[in-house]
């Protein structure tokens, strides 16, 4: 169990120059934006554009409440007639990256929550858990993170504590159980990193 403190992600530009992004985690460690087999991140979206271009990997989108202004995303898929409403309040959203997709803020900025695997070498689930008392859950052997999207709560596994404030993530690499005790109305991300073709 290893504790990812969000005030130490590096910041980086986002691949086609159009905001900045938090890097929670990449994999292989050094990998850049062309050789990741998965990689995890917050992004600050403060204008209208397009998503950057990410051929063979597939990604999911979800949105973290709080820190900034917005009301949310509308996305627009070229090519197609598709469209996506993305808030604070709704389902992670999962596509292709390179999909052509343009962005356009309501209410003001948003910060996001991306997932990102290399769709010939993993995949990833994304899930979200809202916490009000405590919770007991399981994990398997693939490589699972947590990340703290809501108030603080607190990650026990029977042999250590660890205490996650806003934006701060938890990884672990082994099969076990958490308990997880909320500090207050918590949300929390659950990524968990696949073998592609499990």
């Amino acid at each position: 169990m290893h504790r990812l403190d969000a005030t130490h992600y590096p910041v980086a530009a986002w691949k086609n120059g159009g905001g900045s992004t938090r890097q929670v985690v990449i994999h292989p460690a050094g990998a850049d934006l062309e050789t990741f087999d998965y990689r995890i991140s917050l992004a600050n979206v403060a204008s209208d554009g397009p998503f950057s271009f990410f051929s063979g990997v597939d990604r999911t989108l979800a949105l973290v409440t709080g820190e900034r202004d917005g009301d949310g995303l509308e996305l627009d898929f070229a090519g197609s007639a598709t469209h996506h409403s993305l808030t604070p309040q709704s389902a992670p959203l999962v596509f292709a990256g390179e999909l052509a997709v343009v962005s356009r803020l309501t209410g003001g900025p948003v910060l996001d929550f991306n997932v990102m695997t290399r769709r010939t070498r993993r995949r990833h689930r994304v899930s979200e858990l809202r916490l009000t008392e405590a919770l007991t859950l399981a994990h398997g052997a693939d490589t699972f993170l947590l990340l703290a999207a809501g108030d603080a709560c607190t990650a026990n596994d029977g042999l250590r504590c660890e205490t996650l404030a806003r934006l701060d993530a938890l990884s672990l690499a082994e099969p076990g159980v958490l308990t997880l005790t909320p500090h207050g109305p918590c949300r929390l991300f659950r990524v968990e990193i696949l073998p592609a073709g499990v």
